[in-house]
C-alpha cells in the first residue's frame, strides 16, 4: 500500500537512522522510500521514485548535509522536493545559509520526535519550518 508522504533519511548515525526509521514507519501517513549513511550515498542512488521530504544530517563524514543538499537539488530541481536538516548544534548557522542550500526545513537531533510531523506538515504545504532554531536562539 502506498502511503501519501514519501521519506529519505540521510545520516551516519546509524542508532539514530533506526529511530526515524521506526517513527516514520509507524506513521499511517508516510512511507519510508530510501534510508542511507552518506549524502555521497544519497546522491549516487538510482532513484526510480523521489521523495517529498529528505530529512539531512548535516554533520557528516564527506559530503555534509548542505554540500549535498546543494547538488541534490541542482540535480533534481523539476521535483518539489523538500529538505528538512536534522543537526545537534546550530551556533555555527545561520538561517540564510540553509535557504540558500534549498533547505526547508531545521530541526535540533534532541527535538526530533517532538516536532518531526509538524515539520514534514509544514514544508510539504509549502512552507519552511525552523521552530527548534527560533525556539533556542529567539525566544
Amino acid at each position: 500500500m502506498n502511503k501519501g508522504i514519501k521519506v529519505s533519511i540521510v545520516d551516519d548515525n546509524k542508532i539514530f537512522r533506526d529511530g526515524l526509521r521506526f517513527f516514520i514507519e509507524n506513521n499511517t501517513e508516510w512511507q519510508l522510500l530510501h534510508e542511507v549513511s552518506s549524502g555521497t550515498e544519497f546522491l549516487n542512488l538510482n532513484m526510480k521514485d523521489f521523495p517529498d521530504v529528505v530529512l539531512m544530517d548535516i554533520n557528516m563524514p564527506g559530503r555534509n548535509g548542505f554540500e549535498s543538499t546543494f547538488d541534490f537539488m541542482a540535480i533534481h530541481a523539476r521535483f518539489n522536493i523538500k529538505v528538512i536538516v536534522l543537526t545537534m548544534y546550530l551556533n555555527d548557522f545561520k538561517i540564510k545559509s540553509f535557504l540558500d542550500a534549498g533547505i526547508s526545513g531545521c530541526l535540533l537531533k534532541k527535538d526530533v520526535y517532538k516536532h518531526l510531523s509538524e515539520a514534514v506538515d509544514t514544508v510539504v504545504n509549502d512552507g519552511i519550518y525552523f521552530k527548534s532554531f527560533i525556539n533556542k536562539y529567539f525566544l
